[in-house]
């Protein structure tokens, strides 16, 4: 399921029912609240999974309920995020063998750092230093790249009136 860039307000569905599921990408919205505790309830734990959350306002703890998964490849950068349950540091297949490697820097850099990607990787973004990240994963240090012009629907559809609005005025 692709539903990044929808502007999609309210809490993160818990999909609890879909069985099927192998792909969801829900990013560049604004999602609000805490991962549900029921979140893919219905997913196999043997299914291989590619989520990205990124770019919401999603809060709380990234739960440990989602340990029951193997093989994810997880996105959650510039989120308000305030911890990881210790449990998903030592899913040492998250994130093609990044979490092995990078244990929790693997899923999100802590608060008071920052990556371009929002977590360490192999590909080598690192965890650096800024006081002035309060959450977890930042991806720029100071300011949040989640902001609502810098998304490309929303950006888009600001230079397209003003184009529309300046041929009017011709």
């Amino acid at each position: 399921i692709r539903l990044s860039d929808n502007r999609l307000t309210g809490t993160l569905p818990s999909f609890s029912r879909q069985a099927g599921l192998t792909a969801l990408d829900l990013s560049n919205n604004d999602l609000s609240g805490p991962i549900p505790t029921s979140f893919l309830a219905a997913v196999p734990p043997t299914q291989t999974l590619f989520l990205d959350l990124s770019d919401n306002v999603l809060t709380g703890t990234v739960s440990g309920n989602l340990t029951r998964f193997s093989d994810v490849t997880i996105y959650l950068r510039d989120n308000h995020f305030n911890g990881i349950d210790a449990a998903l540091c030592t899913q040492s297949k998250w994130n093609e063998g990044d979490v092995g490697s990078f244990s929790c820097d693997g899923i999100l850099c802590p608060a008071g750092t920052y990556s371009v990607i929002g977590r360490a990787s192999s590909s080598g973004a690192t965890c650096e230093a800024c006081s002035l990240n309060s959450y977890y994963g930042g991806s720029t240090c100071g300011s949040s790249s989640a902001t609502s012009l810098a998304r490309p629907g929303v950006l888009s559809l600001l230079i397209f009136g003003v184009t529309f609005f300046m041929a009017l005025a011709l």
